[in-house]
């Protein structure tokens, strides 16, 4: 027996209910097209890997997330499209859009994912699921948004949305949500979000803690050890949080995105995590830096891979970066023959201009990932 999978992985889109300048909508619409008419036989998923939609921390993101859909109905519509043609629709949640891993969020978006009846007397094949964390088909790939190795957006305690309405906030989240309030203030804050951040750190050592991650674990086909393994992959820093946040503030102001090898080698690191707990994968997959890329991860057969951004924001060295009409994208194909499983990840670039698509393997493996 056999059977064939293919996942097309974009993040970053960064929807909101301002102005489109890039055309990201439009361009998402004509994409999710293509997947609608791939190859009805084989299994198909689209994953949204994270900074999907540019949403609140408060309890205005269910709200918002509607306001949202109204927006760019056509994405909403051509989202319910593929669903209705059979293909799964997997959103991860990323450091803009964390509220999607609460409860009332997440069925907020899955309602206006639903597909009409009258307009689409067909049953809906395809499935929603949203993942707080992480994303792993066992032998195949593992994915998450990466804003959880980044010490100025990390939250140590991320799963406990799942079972809480109340909003979680990271160091830059206190920094940007102060400003212009004074610097006493905003260094109150600061100071807060810092020792509420490493006593999250210990609080995910305790068991009601390690309980929602052998749950999500189980959900996403890990390992526990691996699981934990994972969730302590890059543990909050106090100094390196302080000078990234610094950094971070102004880099933005000069449209810098975070660095390539932070996740560069945070991959490393969650490779190293999976084979050692017998999970490993040929693909870790990544989004948050806005950068494109595909570079092996020295010592191994594996590849680190980021999805970069469908905005105009700060991108990075590839293609797209002087071809507004170039979108980066990842595409995994799988084939599994009776239990054995083969599969390759690239990343692409999808083009508007036309009906047009450049494959490419992105850069060169020209600084290789030393493994943790």
């Amino acid at each position: 027996m056999s059977s064939a999978h293919i996942w097309w992985f974009v993040s970053d889109l960064h929807l909101g209910t301002g102005p489109d300048r890039r055309g990201t909508a439009s361009a998402l619409v004509e994409f999710l097209g293509v997947i609608e008419d791939t190859r009805p036989e084989v299994d198909r998923s689209i994953v949204l890997l994270g900074d999907s939609f540019n949403l609140p921390y408060d309890d205005t993101a269910a709200a918002t997330l509607s306001a949202i859909a109204r927006r760019h109905s056509d994405v909403f519509a051509a989202m319910r499209r593929v669903r209705s043609a059979g293909v799964d629709v997997e959103v991860v949640c990323g450091n803009h859009d964390t509220a999607l891993a609460r409860p009332a969020v997440r069925d907020t978006l899955e309602q206006l994912l639903t597909p009409d009846a009258a307009a689409w007397p067909a049953p809906a094949h395809g499935v929603v699921r949203v993942h707080p964390w992480w994303l792993h088909e066992p032998q195949v790939f593992y994915a998450e948004h990466g804003h959880q190795h980044h010490d100025v957006h990390r939250v140590p305690t991320l799963l406990e949305q799942t079972v809480s309405s109340s909003p979680t906030y990271s160091l830059l989240t206190a920094w940007t949500s102060t400003t212009g309030t004074g610097p006493v203030r905003q260094l109150r804050a600061v100071t807060r979000a810092v020792v509420a951040t490493r006593a999250a750190e210990r609080r995910a050592t305790g068991a009601p803690y390690l309980a929602l991650v052998e749950e999500q674990a189980s959900r996403a086909a890990l390992p526990g050890p691996a699981a934990h393994a994972l969730a302590r992959t890059s543990p909050f820093r106090t100094a390196a949080a302080a000078i990234g946040a610094s950094r971070r503030v102004l880099a933005r102001r000069v449209k810098v995105g975070p660095r390539g090898p932070m996740l560069r080698q945070a991959a490393a690191r969650v490779h190293s995590a999976l084979e050692l707990y017998g999970a490993p994968v040929p693909a870790v997959i990544f989004g948050h830096t806005h950068r494109a890329e595909r570079l092996a991860i020295a010592g191994t057969s594996a590849f680190y891979l980021n999805t970069g951004t469908w905005t105009d924001d700060v991108r990075g060295g590839g293609p797209d970066l002087g071809d507004d009409q170039l979108f980066p994208y990842i595409r995994v194909d799988a084939l599994d023959v009776d239990g054995v499983v083969t599969a390759h990840a690239s990343l692409r670039y999808w083009g508007t201009c036309g009906d047009r698509e450049k494959p490419s393997e992105g850069p060169s493996a020209q600084e290789p990932v030393q493994p943790a």
